[in-house]
């Protein structure tokens, strides 16, 4: 049986740029937003909230906006929301990874990911921050975060741009310009 379309219409405007939906994810009962142009390309990540039974009947109702870790706000650029993961644990909470790969931390554009998580008990928009991490070997320009994928114990991050040097024996390494990495990450 086919579930009806249901429109995600914000209870705030939106600026040509904002790139609403540019990352979607869900799990549970939540989905996730990626909103990265928002306010210079800080980014946002808005979170919506399943009512009704878990067949997809019910209606989505807009619980909260997450800007970034508490503290100071992203610099402008940090594209924080161009990529988002949420994943159900076994204990009924859901993790929430948001990419900001524009995030200058270590240079411009080396990227960062960032934690939340939602525990049953808490309120639909009480997210708790978990943390922030960088890139092992963080780069300029590498954009770590650019894609993420929360899994059961942590999540793994890409950085499409990072480069990398391999090793052929008997050979001087070689640098491959924007080759990419991946690194696995325990929030």
């Amino acid at each position: 049986q086919a579930v009806p379309n249901k429109t995600l219409t914000l209870p705030f405007g939106l600026d040509p740029g904002d790139r609403y939906g540019e990352s979607v994810a869900t799990a549970s009962r939540f989905i996730a937003v990626g909103i990265p142009g928002r306010d210079e390309n800080r980014g946002e990540v808005v979170i919506w909230e399943r009512t009704g039974n878990r067949t997809g009947t019910g209606d989505y109702v807009f619980r909260t906006a997450l800007t970034g870790p508490p503290g100071p706000a992203l610099p402008p650029a940090s594209r924080f929301g161009g990529a988002v993961s949420l994943r159900e644990w076994s204990d009924g909470s859901v993790l929430l990874m948001v990419g900001a790969r524009g995030d200058d931390e270590f240079g411009a554009q080396s990227g960062s990911v960032h934690f939340f998580r939602w525990q049953p008990g808490n309120a639909a928009s009480e997210w708790d921050f978990l943390g922030t991490s960088y890139a092992p070997e963080p780069e300029i320009g590498a954009q770590f975060g650019f894609s993420v994928a929360a899994g059961d114990a942590g999540g793994v991050a890409g950085a499409p741009f990072q480069n990398t040097f391999i090793e052929v024996k008997g050979k001087k390494p070689t640098l491959l310009n924007n080759a990419g990495a991946a690194a696995n990450l325990v929030p």
